[in-house]
């Protein structure tokens, strides 16, 4: 594909995401994109293996922050605003894969959706003490998903009461 591609910025995108699967495939993702990417990897073999119905991502915004904190607090190799596009990206991914209901159900729950979550928010446990767990992913994920305004993924948003008032 890469090699058709005329224009020069998708050409290079899609060689990325061709290194990425190979990286992925070998060994953990080194960066917030191969990480993502192995989500998504994961979340498609599930539903093709498994029928995935309702196949939930978890508490996304946890276990890609030490990704996402690298590349865009940290090295900087990644803004904030193309973090923000690969979630995009992922959650139309997850569009694409469809499963033949009926017209009753389809009418009724916008299309033909599979009910994956992704969840943000909430508390770790640090020290035997409950810690916000509210991080700049979890905020990088609710911008997302309310920019697109898909009907998938489901948002979740773990609420307690020390948490702050800046996550809806």
């Amino acid at each position: 594909m890469a090699g058709e591609e005329s224009r020069e910025s998708r050409r290079k995108e899609l060689l990325t995401i061709a290194e990425n699967c190979e990286v992925i495939a070998h060994q953990p993702p080194q960066t917030f994109w191969q990480a993502l990417q192995l989500c998504y990897f994961i979340q498609l073999i599930l539903q093709i293996e498994s029928n995935g119905h309702s196949v939930s991502f978890g508490r996304m915004d946890q276990y890609l922050y030490p990704y996402y904190r690298r590349d865009v607090e940290l090295d900087q190799t990644l803004d904030r605003e193309h973090a923000i596009e690969l979630l995009h990206s992922c959650w139309l991914k997850l569009l694409e894969v469809n499963k033949i209901r009926s017209g009753s159900h389809s009418k009724a729950s916008a299309g033909s959706p599979l009910y994956q979550n992704v969840t943000i928010g909430g508390q770790n446990l640090i020290n035997g003490q409950p810690m916000d767990a509210v991080n700049p992913l979890s905020y990088a994920i609710l911008e997302s998903c309310g920019r697109l305004r898909s009907t998938q993924p489901n948002l979740s948003v773990r609420y307690h009461a020390g948490m702050s008032n800046d996550l809806p």
